[in-house]
């Protein structure tokens, strides 16, 4: 959460701290928590103030179609007074093959799961995909570090 060569003051042991509604807090915050060095999750993932994601066709793709507003937790949880939260909201707009934000989401997702979409897809059913502008964000962590 904290840029290099910059560091905040620690908070008291167990004490939750709320991570400022700056963009590039938050947004670290996102990237560190679902992508850190390399992606971690096969289902969402962060790029360029997008959340990314792959999702399979039903009634919340339904909801969604006449519901853009969503909202997005990515949790990371070392321990029970050691984590970060952060809730991204923000305009849910699904993807059609012929657009370019598709293949870019479909690069994406590759990088993590290499068949995606194709014939050694680990998870069909996924077909939809999709992206979350990032309009709102905040966030909120504890830690059981002594300060300083």
């Amino acid at each position: 959460m904290q840029e290099s060569g910059s560091r905040r003051p620690s908070p008291a042991v167990g004490e939750v701290r709320t991570i400022p509604p700056a963009p590039t807090d938050c947004r670290q915050a996102v990237t560190a928590v679902l992508c850190g060095e390399v992606i971690h999750s096969p289902f969402s993932l962060y790029s360029n103030g997008w959340i990314y994601g792959r999702t399979s066709p039903g009634e919340k793709m339904e909801i969604l179609s006449h519901h853009k507003w969503v909202a997005f937790e990515v949790d990371e949880v070392e321990g029970p007074y050691d984590w970060r939260s952060v809730v991204v909201r923000g305009g849910l707009y699904v993807l059609e093959p012929d657009e370019d934000a598709w293949s870019e989401a479909l690069e994406l997702i590759r990088a993590v799961v290499p068949g995606a979409l194709g014939a050694s897809d680990p998870t069909p059913f996924r077909t939809v995909l999709f992206r979350i502008a990032i309009q709102e964000s905040t966030g909120r962590e504890a830690t059981s570090a002594p300060p300083g």
